[in-house]
């Protein structure tokens, strides 16, 4: 994917999508620069020892620095969890609001005026009124991270108006697929316990989500880069980045005993107010204007996940 100029940031880039993200700018002859606030140590091995900045997007100037020498940002640094977000409200709202913030400042000052991809979340929409779940939907969201990201799309938009700067939003969707997630999230944790033979436990029992590889969430960033740096005015548009096809944590459960060859008692809990409990998106405008479409069947994903996290599991145990 042709780019007119190879420096580009990902803050967050010692994260989960950030660490594959990095890995694939490599491969298709980039230069990324993390940012993130893990020890430089750490990023560097996560990252493939890419170029590290350690610090926080709450640290302006550090961030201005940093931005003066590239040409696009892809945003992706944040309190990243629903359950963070609803037990420590404060630093979600503070990193992910003022951190946006400091992120899309940066980028106006710099004389580059670079692009800004903002990673947003399918948490923007609440509880949604219609399903497949389109862009232009109501958002009323349910609770404190959803809150800070559609605060993040909003200062987007601002800064797209008062300072011409390009801007893609990307709403992403249950994304799983490497070792570098936290295992405690939905997908991981379903598969090593049912790996190890434990239960599995579902809150609430009518959950509905749009499950999206982790490899088709990297080409929908991918897409969104090269529409930024070919557009010549201002740009500013929102996209999903998912399937569009819907799966049930029963769903879930049966494809992954089918994966681990194992049976997992499933074990039925109370639901929790702050989780959203059935989505799944229409990708439709993506595909249109980027070209974007997800390849990996659920099915497909978890296959290729399993014996990943299976090997994961006899490095650390």
């Amino acid at each position: 994917m042709p780019i007119s100029e190879p420096r580009v940031l990902v803050t967050g880039g010692a994260g989960f999508i950030g660490s594959s993200l990095v890995k694939e700018l490599q491969f298709d002859g980039f230069s990324p620069i993390v940012y993130d606030f893990k020890d430089a140590e750490t990023s560097r091995r996560i990252a493939d020892d890419a170029d590290v900045v350690c610090g926080d997007v709450r640290d302006f100037e550090r961030l201005r620095r940093i931005v003066q020498s590239v040409n696009g940002i892809i945003h992706l640094a944040a309190v990243s969890r629903v359950v963070w977000g609803y037990e420590r409200p404060r630093e979600c709202v503070d990193t992910n609001i003022q951190g946006t913030a400091n992120v899309l400042e940066a980028a106006r000052k710099s004389p580059k005026k670079p692009w800004v991809i903002y990673g947003s979340s399918r948490e923007v929409y609440g509880e949604p009124e219609e399903l497949p779940v389109r862009e232009s939907a109501p958002k009323k969201v349910l609770n404190v991270y959803g809150m800070t990201k559609i605060a993040g799309e909003n200062l987007c938009r601002q800064y797209h108006r008062n300072y011409g700067l390009n801007v893609g939003i990307l709403r992403f969707s249950n994304v799983y697929g490497g070792v570098h997630d936290h295992l405690d999230r939905v997908v991981p944790e379903f598969i090593i316990r049912s790996l190890m033979g434990e239960e599995i436990t579902i809150h609430g029992g009518r959950q509905i989500f749009d499950f999206t590889h982790i490899s088709d969430t990297l080409e929908g960033i991918m897409r969104m880069m090269v529409t930024l740096d070919s557009n010549n005015g201002p740009y500013i548009d929102d996209f999903h980045i998912l399937t569009g096809k819907p799966t049930s944590l029963q769903q879930l459960v049966e494809i992954i005993q089918k994966a681990t060859r194992n049976r997992s008692e499933i074990i039925y809990g109370p639901a929790r107010d702050y989780d959203v409990e059935r989505f799944y998106g229409d990708p439709t405008k993506a595909s249109n204007l980027l070209g974007y479409t997800a390849r990996t069947s659920i099915e497909e994903g978890i296959a290729g996940y399993v014996p990943l996290l299976k090997e994961h599991l006899e490095e650390v145990l």
